[in-house]
C-alpha cells in the first residue's frame, strides 16, 4: 500500500498511532469532526483500509459505520471548487480506481463519498433545499 503520512495528516488533521505499526497491527489514523470521531485502520500487508465512524462509543460494541476496502493507494483526491479530500484507491489513483474518498469541509466536517469527477448525482426532489 502507497501512502505519504504527511498527507494523510495534513488533508484529514489526523493523528496516526505509529506504535499499532510497530506491533505489526494495523496502523491507526484517527480523525473527528464536531459530530463525531473517526478511524482509519491500514492493513498494509493485506493491502486493505477499514474505517470506522464514532468507535469510541458504538452501540452493543457496534460503530457508527464500518467499512473495509481494497486499497492499492491513499492519494489526494480533487474535484473542481470543493476542498481537496483523501481517495482510497483499488489501485494507480484514477476515476476508475477511487473507492471513497475522506473529505474535511470548509465548515470542518467530514464528508464520505464514493463519487468521482464526472459522475452525476443529481438529488431526488424531495432532499433538494
Amino acid at each position: 500500500m502507497k501512502w505519504n503520512r504527511d498527507e494523510v495528516i495534513d488533508l484529514l488533521r489526523a493523528e496516526i498511532d505509529e506504535e499499532s505499526k510497530e506491533d505489526g497491527k494495523a496502523i491507526s489514523v484517527y480523525f473527528e469532526d464536531e459530530t463525531m470521531g473517526y478511524m482509519l485502520l491500514l492493513i498494509e500487508s493485506a493491502d486493505v483500509a477499514v474505517l470506522l465512524a464514532d468507535p469510541q462509543t458504538p452501540l452493543q460494541e457496534l460503530p457508527h459505520l464500518e467499512l473495509s476496502l481494497a486499497c492499492a493507494e491513499l492519494a489526494p483526491f480533487e474535484r473542481e471548487g470543493l476542498p481537496t479530500g483523501l481517495g482510497i484507491y483499488r489501485g494507480a489513483p484514477s476515476a476508475s480506481t477511487l473507492c471513497l474518498s475522506i473529505t474535511r469541509r470548509e465548515d470542518g466536517s467530514i464528508s464520505l463519498s464514493g463519487a468521482y469527477p464526472g459522475l452525476p448525482h443529481p438529488l431526488p426532489e424531495k432532499w433538494k433545499p
